[in-house]
């Protein structure tokens, strides 16, 4: 993990910065100029931008596998959501959550794909996180009233094969921490409801993905039919 680290901030995310100074230098200029392409540049800059704390976080994240505050880390992720789509009211419960080890940051990747994907497809006015413990379990429920989507297997496996991985990552995390997961109808019957149950004690030694070959490629069934 510190090796990938290393090699990723050494590529990847220096890559990134560099593109990203000389977006923010060409955004300067024109809109100095007040060229019409400057709108678009602005748009370039932001997304490297949001690209480059991507990096940042996945450098930070082989580097330390446990999140030491979980509820903190969510918290932080909601507000730089929200920051991005203002236009979507969200509201969250957050109750005690007691993970096992390495299960908070699965849970938290989590959650940022399902907000992430309201972000960008749902076209969703309002969303609800909710987290709360239920016998044993830890529930986590992402609601919106968006346009919904077909979440049967063969509807995630030909998005897989279409190069959108989302759902498709949701599913091979929550099968790597032995959690449950189901789809619904989100707010007042429209939209989507996504609920992960996972297991409040996971055993230490719990490396389900490496009990069945397919789970350690989430895409190997998908590319071995495309």
């Amino acid at each position: 993990r510190v090796r990938l680290s290393v090699e990723m901030h050494d590529s990847v995310a220096k890559s990134l910065h560099g593109i990203h100074l000389m977006a923010a230098a060409l955004e300067r200029s024109l809109t100095q100029s007040g060229h019409a392409a400057a709108k678009d540049v602005s748009v370039i800059t932001r997304s490297v931008h949001q690209a480059r704390q991507e990096a940042r976080a996945l450098v930070r994240d082989f580097r330390q596998p446990d999140l030491p505050d979980f509820e903190a880390a969510l918290m932080s992720a909601v507000a730089a959501w929200q920051e991005r789509c203002p236009d979507v009211e969200l509201t969250t419960e957050v109750g005690q959550a007691d993970f096992g080890p390495g299960v908070a940051r699965e849970v938290l990747r989590t959650i940022e794909e399902l907000l992430e994907n309201i972000f960008r497809q749902s076209r969703a006015r309002r969303a609800v996180l909710t987290i709360r413990s239920v016998d044993g379990w830890v529930e986590v429920e992402v609601s919106d009233d968006g346009v919904g989507m077909d979440t049967s297997d063969e509807a995630r496996s030909a998005l897989a094969e279409a190069g959108h991985y989302g759902l498709g990552g949701v599913t091979h995390r929550a099968q790597r921490i032995r959690a449950d997961l189901d789809f619904g109808e989100g707010l007042d019957g429209r939209g989507l409801r996504v609920r992960l149950r996972v297991p409040e004690r996971l055993p230490v030694d719990a490396r389900p993905e490496l009990a069945d070959p397919e789970l350690a490629d989430p895409w190997a069934t998908a590319n071995s039919r495309s």
